[in-house]
């Protein structure tokens, strides 16, 4: 093999390789990081293929047990759904009582403004 000198490498051309070699050496290390994940699972895979049942058994009971969950939540909500309806139904009862009662409070006092229009007419014309 020839010893190169480094006097006659264009700068770009090495700039280039050097992109290319990290490209390569990234996407190997990905897939050496892949290979290895793989085998962690696969030696997990080995642990619960001799107790199939057993895990059968686990997983059976954590769906389960979320399940409960989820109904519990369920519940939860629409005990919260509820209560929020009967407060929100007691606001608007109370807010049109609000208005009933203005509205005949405005009734009442144009009846007395008629009543003491009618009473300065009398005064007025005597």
């Amino acid at each position: 093999m020839q010893n190169a000198s480094l006097d006659n490498i264009n700068p770009s051309n090495l700039k280039n390789f050097f992109k290319e070699l990290c490209k390569v050496n990234y996407r190997y290390a990905g897939r050496e990081l892949a290979a290895y994940n793989m085998n962690i699972e696969f030696g997990q895979l080995k642990k619960y293929k001799s107790s199939y049942i057993t895990t059968e058994k686990m997983l059976s009971s954590r769906i389960q047990k979320l399940e409960g969950e989820l109904q519990q939540t369920r519940e939860e909500k629409n005990r919260a759904l509820g209560e929020n309806r009967n407060r929100i139904n007691e606001l608007n009862d109370a807010l049109v009582s609000i208005k009933t009662v203005m509205r005949e409070l405005l009734e009442a006092k144009k009846h007395r403004i008629k009543h003491l229009e009618r009473k300065i007419r009398k005064e007025v014309k005597i």
